[in-house]
């Protein structure tokens, strides 16, 4: 984990960083910024204390079953849910210090590689390579339950959702951006899609959600 001083934009500096056992794919904040949760791959979810930022530290961890590329936290934070090839784990941050595994949903056909929530923390929305988007309810944390899934062109690799919830928008690898309609979990539709040049990756919204951020192979689109 890298940790960046942005504050001159003109001059972004290193000012931290630490070492993870595993391969650092995904991070997200705690929402005071205390804590880091890495997805590490082979070692699973890492949780870091960033407090000081220069010198970040290791705060508790918990191995996965399977590959950990992905990670989100609830909106109150007491959960980390984290996709790991073909599972979708829910796991209890709370004690950032002892992580525990709650309970966790298979999802058969791929391998999960990021996930996003809806805004009422209802459903998990996972980005699941050649299987597409899967979605998953997840109102029990104890007994998430699958939803629906649709296949998408390509491999599904990142995913977010419109401020509505309305759309989910899918960086589809070697298919470049897929735009779904969610407004109906159970029956999720394509309904529109735009070539990027190479293998889409990540995707992000403008705030007011007039542009979408794509990044392939070909660079930033």
């Amino acid at each position: 984990l890298q940790i960046i001083d942005i504050s001159s934009a003109a001059s972004p500096t290193l000012v931290g960083n630490f070492v993870t056992s595993g391969n650092a794919r995904t991070v997200t904040l705690s929402s005071d910024g205390q804590y880091a949760f890495v997805a590490a791959n082979d070692s699973g979810l890492q949780i870091l204390d960033v407090s000081n930022v220069a010198s970040p530290t290791l705060a508790g961890n918990l191995a996965t079953s399977g590959r950990a590329e992905g990670v989100t936290l609830s909106s109150d934070g007491q959960y980390a849910f984290v996709p790991d090839q073909s599972t979708l784990n829910i796991i209890d941050i709370s004690d950032v210090a002892s992580p525990s595994l709650v309970s966790n949903v298979s999802l058969p056909g791929g391998d999960a590689f990021s996930v996003t929530l809806s805004s009422d923390g209802q459903h998990a929305f996972v980005a699941h390579l050649m299987s597409g988007v899967q979605i998953v309810d997840v109102s029990d944390v104890t007994s998430p339950t699958p939803v629906s899934n649709l296949a998408t062109p390509g491999a599904a690799v990142g995913i977010t959702l419109s401020s509505d919830g309305q759309h989910a928008f899918v960086g589809d690898n070697y298919k470049g951006l897929q735009i779904l309609d969610v407004s109906n979990v159970a029956s999720p539709t394509l309904v529109g899609s735009l070539a990027t040049g190479e293998n889409a990756f990540g995707v992000a919204l403008s705030s007011d959600g007039h542009y979408v951020y794509v990044t392939d192979n070909g660079g930033s689109n």
